[in-house]
């Protein structure tokens, strides 16, 4: 089950995931981002979308969806992440103790918000649970 949210920009922006992003109104311009090759490696969305001016837009998500309000710091799992505002700082980095580990051990990505603004997570982590489905099927024979 997941969860969809109407949000209102008035002349401001948002970031918001690639896999989220579900539809906007005519004076929304629309531009991709790039997560870079850290993002490749993690099995994450590759892709932002950044969202600029005055209209509607509408999110989706796999789960609920949580306003988190920062005031300083936020460390979240990027497969968490559906929207923020663009007057976050944000940077990306590895969620274990090194790369290899993050990669070996299933470990994805955890993003590092800082300032002020808001970030709205998903209750679930759709790889996550991809993962959890596909770890019991048996493989397919052909």
């Amino acid at each position: 089950a997941g969860d969809m949210e109407v949000m209102e920009l008035d002349h401001d922006s948002l970031v918001v995931q690639g896999s989220s992003f579900l539809a906007c109104e005519d004076g929304i311009e629309i531009d991709l981002g790039w997560q870079g090759f850290k993002s490749v490696f993690s099995g994450e969305s590759v892709f932002w979308v950044n969202l600029k001016g005055k209209g509607k837009v509408i999110v989706s998500s796999f789960g609920a969806i949580y306003p988190v309000q920062v005031d300083g710091e936020y460390i979240v799992d990027t497969g968490h992440i559906v929207a923020f505002n663009e007057t976050l700082n944000f940077s990306i980095t590895k969620a274990g103790s090194s790369w290899l580990h993050s990669m070996l051990g299933g470990e994805g990505l955890v993003c590092k918000f800082s300032g002020k603004g808001t970030v709205w997570c998903q209750s679930h982590n759709p790889i996550s649970f991809g993962q959890s489905l596909t770890s019991g099927l048996r493989p397919r024979r052909v």
